[in-house]
């Protein structure tokens, strides 16, 4: 698959093992690419019959640019495997009701820039089991020889690695953690108490600007599961970075 599974050997061998340990009943993967992991994850639950996987992706189009679709690799190079696979094109949270609740594992890995990923573990998080696996990528981006800007923004993944409330779960040989690029965490037990801090961070300074029609459709379903307390807040943190982006 070469370069197709943006994942190293040892980071898969990370999220097969974490797989292959919990053993879980309902996978969510947001951000899909190629469909390299997408791959990972179906072949790690292939003998695992009540394990249902679902995919989401806002992109139709793979986001490398040319004629291929998101999940492209998957449908060419593995067409056996798509029977244990769902795939979503769209926001996140206009797929959590059909997916439904008590999702135990879940992969994030999207834009990469504050309020990306911030913003979709808000939206799977009420549809989560109580002590799910929740797994970031591209956690050390920022200290990687990369063409991103490297400013705070990118600090996101690594920013909710360490403010979620679980137990920290690294890819170690022995006492030596391998990868500091990908981490998980095994939720506490009721995280509501925890809604609050993680609407706070998104005062942090965003990169960029999702467009209007998308901010709406994350206030309405924010209003839903979390209440206008917590809406208050969202909207804090969209006006004001608003007027950087004027």
């Amino acid at each position: 698959m070469g370069d197709n599974i943006e994942v190293t050997i040892d980071e898969r061998k990370f999220l097969n093992g974490l797989v292959r340990k919990y053993k879980p009943k309902k996978i969510v993967e947001i951000g899909v690419s190629a469909g390299g992991t997408a791959i990972l994850f179906m072949n790690a639950i292939k003998d695992l019959p009540e394990t249902k996987f679902y995919s989401i992706d806002r992109s139709e189009n793979w986001y490398r640019g040319g004629p291929k679709k998101t999940g492209w690799i998957v449908k060419e190079r593995f067409p056996e495997l798509m029977k244990k696979w769902t795939l979503y094109i769209g926001n996140p949270c206009e797929f959590m009701e059909t997916i439904g609740n008590n999702i135990d594992f879940v992969y994030i890995d999207t834009v990469h820039f504050t309020p990306g990923e911030m913003l979709n573990w808000l939206e799977v998080l009420p549809f989560l089991k109580e002590e799910a696996i929740v797994v970031f990528h591209d956690t050390f981006l920022m200290f990687f020889i990369h063409p991103y800007q490297k400013t705070l923004s990118n600090y996101s993944n690594n920013q909710l690695l360490c403010y979620i409330r679980g137990q920290l779960i690294l890819p170690t040989y022995g006492d030596k953690v391998f990868s500091r690029n990908i981490g998980a965490l095994k939720l506490d037990k009721n995280q509501k108490r925890y809604y609050k801090q993680y609407f706070l961070a998104l005062g942090n300074q965003w990169f960029y600007k999702p467009d209007e029609k998308d901010l709406e459709i994350l206030r309405s379903y924010f209003k839903k599961y979390y209440g206008d307390k917590l809406v208050e807040i969202y909207d804090d943190a969209v006006e004001k970075n608003k007027q950087r982006f004027k």
